[in-house]
């Protein structure tokens, strides 16, 4: 057992309770009370997640309220809550600037933030928002603000629609709203004290959310909620097999909930996601750097061999039934669809006393963490917590002792002042000197200064001794300062008195476990987005777009860095330099056989695989298509083709454009005639070529820019002048096949 006196009892802590999904006022406030709690009252330090932070309807309301804006500034500069930094995110705005860079450069409408008011496909707002980060410039979007630039919209317009009138008052309420985010972004990005180290990912990177899920999650038995349990776990091993292993994500989780939810087992679906977000946040917890947990964290390490978790199911299990609350207001919480609207939370009344809280913190500081050990959060709770608010007590005790020391001194040195003034009116020399005002000032400054710190100063110094008036705050002779403190600190002790507390949540079966010390990541350079998506591609299991034997192994392009260097060095862009919906351009470093490293680089498709080419016949005749090419400014002579398109196989994109082209029908089973590459020193995508037979077609004038169709026999078509390399490769492979 570790002794009492062995510990410090200060810890860092990792909040559920303000997970970005907890959305609802009642989750709002309680999530607020615990913050409140582990502070305060325990003198424990809060780590947060970026996603916590910025994701959060809570924080996102909080920061819009002056007051409460003020408060947490001061939880973060003085060191109450920390950002955890996860990976190579070293402050909140870069974390935020890279989500807008995705969004940016997606064609496609991709989930942004549910607590910013902003639509992942409002790109004229993103980028406002990107320029007034980068340049920590706000002037631009307090010309939209003050009324000075009217194109609001234009701001608001979503890409790919078209402009249409916004309502002016509640556009420039969103704006404020950003404004104050993107101050908020800055604010705790300019302070490194505020960020929490991240930890070395290889200690944690085998317990994944998915292998807490699926593996430790999918073994457990609620024997209180036995139906309940059982009917959502089935449901989520129906989605586990729809998803792909490699995808980390609990939003996919949410969606496929959101897409099956059955209204008549409604509360199975919504317990599942109760069990889907508790998972995500022990993947979370496990993420951050020297977090005391409710658990001992050795069970997941050795799961796979030993297959049992008994304080990790214990705690699980205990944390499910808070959470779920015998499914009240369940329907508010989960299964809700995705959105970027967002109802700030205005019950301000409800929320604990941050003044009161921050009073208590400028008397009671929090011992600094240094712990080599990890210890539960359990451990001596009782002890620390009682130690706390004996302290906090004993502390204001102290400031009304000495606040009412200070008004005596001070009254005293009234009464002498008064009786020198009368002392002075009998006497005809000092009467004469004190005429004068500014000898009578000098005077009165002089015996108050003398007088006043000489008493001051004797009181701090012979209170330095007391181990109770340590930390206490300088208070001035000023009466009046005097007996306002004395004032806050009597209401703060009636409150720490009177004011009920939460009964915190506590794993009743673990006791004094603790782990070594986690170890520290090194954050490298942040990488250019490029280069960072570029990485993504390559670290995909069995991506075939990555087998060349000339490409600098993993291991040599170091996680992406050599990449950077080569781009600083030589003045290019370096990794996945442009991708739309057809296409990517790749630029590589290869070496040749002398090991010269040097940039190439490629164009692919986007989606690799399924991209096709039709040699279309009608009886025995062959169609050709005359299509408008923009590359070359004019049309050409060629056969149907297409882009291969996710979860569409080659031989059923063959029918999907010849539908689209021809409006045809394919009347038997597609032939495979072989695959093709169109120009292997720029592009390295396998084509498929199909020989299909129709009976009928149109023409659809313009569609894809064919602006003709014809029928030739086979003598016709090897005799036309046709420079289209796809259909010259067709050719070729049908003449072979034949």
């Amino acid at each position: 057992m570790v002794e009492e006196k062995d510990i410090k009892h200060n810890k860092q802590v990792f909040l559920f309770e303000l997970d970005s999904v907890r959305k609802t006022d009642e989750e709002i406030i309680y999530g607020q009370k615990m913050l409140f709690d582990e502070i305060v009252r325990n003198g424990n330090v809060v780590v947060l997640t970026y996603n916590q932070l910025i994701d959060s309807r809570g924080f996102f309301s909080l920061i819009n309220n002056p007051e409460m804006y003020e408060y947490l500034m001061y939880l973060f500069d003085n060191g109450y809550i920390k950002i955890s930094q996860y990976g190579s995110i070293r402050t909140v705005a870069q974390y935020v600037l890279e989500s807008i860079e995705k969004n940016l450069n997606s064609t496609k409408e991709t989930f942004l933030y549910s607590a910013l008011p902003v639509r992942s496909n409002q790109k004229y707002l993103l980028d406002l928002m990107k320029r007034s980060l980068m340049y920590s410039d706000f002037t631009e979007i307090d010309e939209y603000i003050s009324g000075q630039n009217t194109e609001l919209n234009k701001l608001f317009k979503h890409a790919g629609g078209e402009m249409t009138d916004v309502d002016i008052k509640s556009s420039i309420e969103i704006l404020k709203q950003l404004r104050q985010f993107m101050k908020l972004t800055l604010d705790v990005s300019h302070n490194p004290a505020i960020y929490n180290p991240p930890r070395k990912i290889e200690q944690y990177n085998d317990i994944t959310f998915r292998f807490i899920l699926t593996e430790v999650v999918f073994n457990m038995k609620n024997m209180k909620h036995v139906e309940m349990w059982s009917k959502a776990i089935q449901i989520l091993k129906d989605i586990n097999k729809q998803i792909d292993k490699n995808i980390m994500s609990r939003t996919i989780w949410h969606q496929k909930l959101y897409e099956h939810r059955n209204d008549n087992d409604a509360s199975y679906y919504q317990y599942a996601e109760a069990i889907v977000d508790l998972c995500y946040n022990y993947r979370q917890e496990l993420s951050i750097y020297n977090i005391s947990k409710h658990y001992n964290t050795k069970e997941l390490e050795e799961f796979k061999t030993k297959r049992i978790a008994p304080t990790f199911t214990a705690d699980f299990l205990n944390r499910l039934e808070q959470d779920w609350n015998d499914g009240k207001n369940a329907g508010l919480r989960y299964l809700q669809d995705e959105t970027n609207e967002i109802n700030l939370f205005h019950d301000f009344k409800s929320l604990p006393n941050w003044k009161v809280g921050l009073s208590i913190l400028n008397v009671v500081q929090n011992a600094k963490y240094e712990e080599d050990k990890l210890y539960s959060y359990e451990t001596n709770y009782n002890h620390q917590r009682k130690e706390r608010m004996l302290k906090t007590i004993s502390a204001l005790i102290a400031l009304i002792l000495v606040c009412v020391l200070y008004v005596v001194v001070g009254t005293l040195l009234e009464i002498i002042i008064g009786d020198i003034q009368d002392f002075s009116m009998s006497h005809a020399t000092l009467s004469r000197i004190l005429q004068y005002d500014f000898l009578k000032n000098f005077i009165w400054v002089l015996l108050f200064v003398l007088i006043g710190d000489y008493a001051v100063n004797g009181i701090q110094k012979v209170l330095q001794f007391i181990p109770l008036f340590h930390h206490l705050p300088e208070i001035s002779l000023d009466t009046k300062e005097a007996f306002q403190t004395l004032y806050s600190a009597i209401k703060d002790i009636y409150f720490i008195a009177t004011h009920k507390v939460k009964d915190q949540y506590l794993n009743e079966s673990i006791l004094h476990i603790f782990e070594q010390k986690n170890t520290q990541e090194q954050i490298t350079i942040p990488l250019p987005y490029e280069i960072k998506e570029y990485m993504k591609l390559y670290n995909q299991t069995d991506n075939e777009l990555f087998k060349g034997k000339d490409l600098l192994s993993k291991e040599e392009l170091n996680h992406g860095h050599v990449l950077r260097e080569y781009a600083l060095e030589h003045g290019i862009k370096m990794g996945l330099a442009y991708k739309s919906s057809y296409h990517m351009m790749l630029v590589d470093l290869v070496k040749d056989k002398h090991n010269n490293i040097f940039a190439y680089e490629r164009v692919t498709n986007t989606v690799n695989k399924g991209a096709i080419v039709v040699v279309v016949k009608k009886q025995d005749k062959y169609i050709l298509l005359n299509q408008y090419r923009h590359s070359m400014g004019k049309e050409q002579w060629c056969f149907p083709r297409g882009y291969g398109e996710v979860g569409i196989k080659a031989v059923d994109n063959v029918r999907k454009e010849v539908k689209e082209e021809l409006n045809a029908d394919i009347v038997c089973e597609p032939k495979a005639l072989g695959q093709v590459v169109a120009d292997s020193g720029l592009c390295g995508t396998l084509v498929d070529v199909y020989l299909a037979q129709i009976a009928q077609y149109d023409l659809k004038d313009d569609y894809e820019g064919i602006h003709d169709i014809k029928e030739v026999t086979e003598e016709e078509l090897y005799n036309m002048n046709i420079n289209d390399g796809f259909t010259l490769a067709a050719l070729t492979l049908l003449k072979k096949g034949q």
